[in-house]
């Protein structure tokens, strides 16, 4: 096992973090990969210079995060830094996430692009080699209880649950289309996720032919209840919005969703995106985000505050709606503005 210990500094961003988040750190992903943490005190802490993929531990104690085909964890007190896994020549990570009880950290690996397959890795290293639970497809989340592991799979378009324990996959809900981006509430009562509705094929008599084509059918967000096998679409009713979801995040008690919404365009963030919450029963709906594209909405740990992207100057703001007072915040620039700046968690 290969041991680092990496010299950090701290940067003040150029403008006040204060009251940014008083609910814990953010991180982060800025300039062309470079990793950091927001403090509450408003510092900025560079974690490492190029990064792929991130998470916190679910107690804030060390970040895990993937480089080239490495996959380590930094203690953040100390800023030692483990190597946890390698992966062959030709292969690279998708998602990483850690087990909700942070003794191990699942990962799924691509092979040469011919075979995706999820691992889970014990932490600290030292108690034993990953386990590769078999062949994965398109992202991943623990049960609250980290027992179980749910995800979407295409053969049929269908959510699929993994029983850590035994191994054993069981098909939970089939859909009508390609499903994406499953997702455990934190109460463990729904799995939302994201599904592709295709549309009959019309022309377009105003589209002149040099225009490029990117009509990609939209899609719509799903909850699925694990208490009676319901299935509903989470519609923004009477909220003038896109028409399709691309990024959503639950609220730590399970009651709200934040959503990204845009249209479908040749670009992400989509140029009209925006930022809107709903209660899990769709009675309570609103826009929260005022400029576009606000992207990446994120609940902060105690579900009082939202973050979101902004990208609509250049360098991109970074912004906090308080739910407490309904006003909106500046938390700061990001980066240059030279790449997507990308909010990856905030505990």
């Amino acid at each position: 096992m290969k041991k680092v210990f990496l010299h950090v500094s701290f940067l003040l961003l150029a403008m006040s973090f204060a009251g940014a988040s008083e609910a814990g750190d953010l991180l982060m992903m800025v300039d062309f990969g470079k990793l950091v943490v927001i403090h509450s005190d408003g510092t900025q802490e560079l974690i490492v210079e190029k990064a792929a993929k991130a998470a916190f531990s679910p107690d804030r104690r060390y970040v895990a995060f993937t480089v080239d085909r490495k996959l380590a964890v930094m203690t953040l007190a100390s800023h030692a830094t483990d190597e946890v896994v390698q992966l062959p020549e030709g292969s690279l990570f998708g998602q990483i996430e850690w087990a909700p009880d942070g003794k191990a950290i699942a990962y799924e690996a691509i092979v040469r692009r011919k075979s995706h397959d999820l691992f889970l890795a014990p932490f600290p290293p030292q108690r034993g080699q990953a386990r590769n639970l078999g062949h994965w497809y398109q992202g991943f989340s623990f049960s609250p209880d980290g027992s179980r592991i749910v995800h979407a799979i295409n053969l049929p378009f269908a959510l699929e649950i993994l029983d850590i324990a035994t191994g054993k996959r069981t098909v939970l809900h089939k859909a009508d289309d390609v499903v994406w981006r499953a997702q455990f509430s934190p109460d463990g009562k729904f799995i939302a996720y994201v599904k592709t509705v295709t549309q009959p094929k019309s022309s377009d008599q105003n589209r002149k032919d040099d225009e490029p084509d990117c009509a990609n059918p939209p899609t719509e967000l799903h909850l699925y209840s694990l208490a009676d096998g319901s299935d509903s679409v989470v519609a923004m009713h009477n909220l003038k919005a896109p028409d399709s979801v691309y990024n959503f995040s639950w609220s730590p008690d399970s009651r709200r969703i934040a959503l990204e919404l845009g249209t479908n365009d040749c670009g992400y963030p989509a140029g009209d995106a925006a930022v809107f919450v709903t209660s899990v029963d769709q009675k309570h709906q609103m826009r929260i985000s005022n400029v576009s594209p606000a992207y990446e909405p994120m609940f902060s740990p105690d579900g009082s505050a939202i973050a979101f992207m902004d990208s609509s100057q250049s360098p991109y703001r970074l912004w906090r709606y308080d739910f407490l007072s309904g006003t909106l915040k500046p938390m700061g620039r990001s980066g240059k503005g030279e790449a997507y700046d990308h909010l990856l968690d905030w505990k």
